[in-house]
């Protein structure tokens, strides 16, 4: 069976990137990762995550499975399909199942859910019948957009992060042909439970409210300013949410 040589893999990475003249720092920005990560991988501490092999591999200029091995390959020389698939098992390193929703929860979510969506529809047909298609055509957009989110904030996305998240500091999460990036915030499961409340009152809000706010301000203001009134309180307050809700429980020592 094959065993991931984390002293080897590490070294490997180490003479690659020098080989390139590149330092850890710039090998991190290409990666989206910090500059610590990378050095833990190349003092075989930890390993990066399995999204992350295909685009250091590249970075490299070497094959996945060359730096899984930690070495290169003569160009004449080929892997059996049974070494290939040992050394993709053991770089997914023996991946924990990542647990999913109960069906009380899950059932709980889908009732807010509906609720958002009955009463966003609700305002946005009344916006309709009081200023006409023109101004709904313009702001229709906001309640579809936190509907659409929704759905991946309440029953799409991971419950928890892969251990290699908790191991390196990565700025990123893809999950389910998403992909999530805030500039200076790194993702763990320390602070991932509490960005996906954030993001799923964000996206109940956005679906139920947008339509009486705009209702109200056009009432106040008039219907243009309604408008961008309310399209920069949508952005502002979801990067907002997002970014405090992960800053705030980024360290082990934020958390109670």
């Amino acid at each position: 069976m094959y065993s991931l040589d984390k002293q080897k893999f590490g070294s490997f990475v180490s003479e690659r990137r020098r080989a390139l003249g590149l330092t850890q720092r710039s090998l991190a920005e290409r990666l989206s990762v910090s500059d610590k990560a990378v050095s833990k991988w190349e003092r075989g501490q930890s390993m990066p995550d399995v999204a992350l092999l295909v685009p250091l591999a590249g970075a490299l200029g070497v094959s996945v499975t060359e730096l899984l091995t930690g070495e290169r390959m003569e160009s004449d020389r080929s892997l059996e399909a049974s070494e290939v698939e040992e050394i993709v098992k053991t770089a997914i390193g023996a991946a924990e199942e990542l647990p999913r929703p109960s069906r009380h929860v899950r059932r709980k979510r889908a009732a807010y859910y509906l609720a958002g969506l009955a009463i966003g529809a609700a305002g946005e047909l009344l916006l309709y019948l009081r200023h006409g298609a023109e101004l709904w055509g313009m702001t229709v957009l906001f309640p579809l957009l936190g509907a659409i989110f929704g759905i991946y904030f309440c029953f799409v996305i991971r419950e928890r992060l892969p251990r290699f998240y908790d191991e390196n500091e990565l700025g990123f999460v893809a999950d389910s042909g998403f992909r999530m990036n805030i500039p200076g915030v790194y993702f763990n499961n320390r602070n991932w439970p509490h960005v996906l409340r954030a993001g799923r009152i964000w996206c109940l809000a956005a679906m139920a409210l947008s339509p009486y706010a705009i209702l109200l301000l056009s009432a106040l203001f008039g219907e243009i300013a309604a408008v961008w009134i309310v399209f920069a309180a949508y952005l502002t307050s979801l990067f907002v949410s997002l970014i405090r809700a992960a800053k705030r429980h980024e360290r082990a020592q934020d958390t109670p």
